[in-house]
């Protein structure tokens, strides 16, 4: 599924900061399952020793972070944990 792939440029702009705090929540969430997924039953060595896991677990942190990028201040104000 490709979250916000179709928007087009000339919704206004309420929708847009509505949609804001809804699509990048589930990235996040996607991104940390997926971490998950790849690094389960492998223990520190077998990560260690995967350059490919490693590489694939650093993507979906990055993926993961850029999708709190896109969350609106007032989303972040309400929760102080995320950095």
């Amino acid at each position: 599924m490709v979250i916000g792939f179709c928007e087009r440029p000339f919704r206004n702009q309420l929708k847009r900061y509505m949609n804001r705090d809804r699509v990048p929540p589930l990235q996040i969430a996607n991104a940390a399952r997926l971490i998950v997924d790849f690094s389960l039953d492998l223990g520190c060595e077998g990560f260690f020793d995967n350059a490919l896991i490693q590489s694939a677990v650093l993507y979906q942190f990055t993926v993961s972070g850029e999708a709190v990028k896109r969350l609106s201040p007032a989303t972040l104000d309400q929760h102080t944990e995320v950095p």
